[in-house]
């Protein structure tokens, strides 16, 4: 009895250590940033918390840190969509010849919007963070 006592209280604490508990802080503030979110998931990475969520018929991934404040938010678009200057920096760049997986519009504090350009050749992926006016950022941005 003692034994299945104590594999009890192992498997509650292993159970209870895997899916952590979100700050009030970091919940109050997406709620009230998006009040409108639906099919809300959450992730934990270190001291950030990831959400994906739907909002106004789109999907949405927005990250926040412990004390609630809100890092970013990135939202798919068509490739077609990305401001003309983005799409002409990529064509002038080192990887005009990588063809485009996905892209996104990051938007983040401080009115800032940026795009990221997921793009792939053969084997290899890159992630890409332009400026709105254009200029390559990172060529190895991760969200």
């Amino acid at each position: 009895i003692c034994y299945l006592f104590l594999f009890s209280i192992s498997f509650f604490n292993l159970a209870n250590a895997q899916s952590p508990k979100l700050p009030a802080l970091v919940t109050n503030a997406f709620n009230t940033k998006y009040p409108t979110a639906q099919n809300v998931q959450w992730n934990t990475q270190a001291y950030e918390y990831k959400v994906s969520f739907n909002a106004d018929g789109e999907k949405y991934e927005a990250k926040f840190i412990g004390n609630g404040n809100w890092k970013l938010t990135q939202l798919e678009i068509a490739a077609s969509a990305m401001p003309q200057a983005v799409s002409n920096a990529l064509a002038k760049s080192d990887f005009s010849s990588w063809s485009i997986r996905s892209a996104y519009v990051l938007f983040s504090p401080g009115m800032i919007t940026q795009y990221r350009i997921i793009i792939t050749k053969g084997n290899g992926n890159k992630s890409l963070l332009f400026s709105q006016d254009g200029k390559l950022l990172k060529d190895d941005f991760t969200l």
